[in-house]
């Protein structure tokens, strides 16, 4: 407590020194009341605040070396998603180079047929057949069977040299690939007597354009020539010819 002061008078008393002191012991309105804990409040806690995360992503190691002011934050960098793939385009007949239109290929008029080659040899034997039977008749009727004897020796030659064509074509023509065609061709034309019909057989519409090889007859009589100029001097119409595909 404050004491009065030894030349103050009895009579009169100054008090002025009370109210300064009372001045002194209250706060300035401009400076900031401290808090005063309040028993009946509890206090407020006083644990660390949350680390905010840096807005760029970045981290702090909390408790490691203390390297001084310096903290080495290393930014994470998030991965490049990869290019969306695209699906491929359908391809148009439009994108497509265009070619030259290619020549069709040859096809064949006549298809191969049984019939189509042994036709007319089998009619000429039919005939022949018939015309010998009919003269053995004959013959039987009038009791001479010597010339029985020499009508079906003679009859039966006839038919084995008229049959000829037949006999070197039983096997069928195999026309998989022009080589195979081709190769069939010329081993007919090698024969004694060629089978002139299964040879035009073989060939397609491009190889009868030219004059000689539009009909049978004219194909005929054209191989027939060819084969004697190939032949000249060297042999009779006995002599056979051998024609070799090489180099195809």
């Amino acid at each position: 407590m404050a004491k009065r002061p030894p030349d103050a008078e009895r009579d009169v008393a100054d008090v002025s020194w009370l109210v300064e002191e009372a001045l002194k012991d209250r706060p300035h309105p401009d400076q900031p009341t401290p808090d005063v804990p309040n028993p009946s409040r509890p206090a407020p806690s006083t644990a660390p605040a949350p680390v905010q995360p840096d807005p760029v992503e970045s981290y702090t190691v909390v408790g490691g070396d203390d390297h001084g002011d310096e903290v080495a934050s290393t930014p994470i960098v998030p991965p490049i998603p990869p290019p969306p793939s695209r699906k491929p385009r359908p391809k148009r007949e439009d994108d497509s180079p265009r070619r030259a239109p290619s020549e069709p290929p040859a096809t064949v008029e006549q298809v191969w047929s049984r019939w189509s080659e042994w036709g007319a040899t089998l009619t000429t034997l039919a005939i022949v057949a018939l015309s010998e039977a009919f003269l053995l008749s004959l013959s039987i009727s009038a009791g001479l069977y010597t010339l029985c004897l020499f009508l079906i020796l003679l009859s039966g030659a006839v038919l084995i040299v008229l049959a000829y064509p037949i006999f070197i074509t039983l096997e069928r023509p195999v026309r998989i690939t022009p080589e195979q065609a081709i190769q069939d061709y010329y081993d007919t034309l090698s024969h004694l007597m060629p089978h002139y019909r299964r040879m035009l057989l073989l060939l397609s519409s491009e190889g009868r354009k030219s004059g000689s090889f539009s009909s049978f007859a004219g194909f005929k009589s054209y191989w027939r020539e060819r084969r004697a100029e190939l032949r000249g001097n060297r042999g009779g119409r006995g002599t056979p010819l051998r024609f070799e595909v090489a180099d195809f």
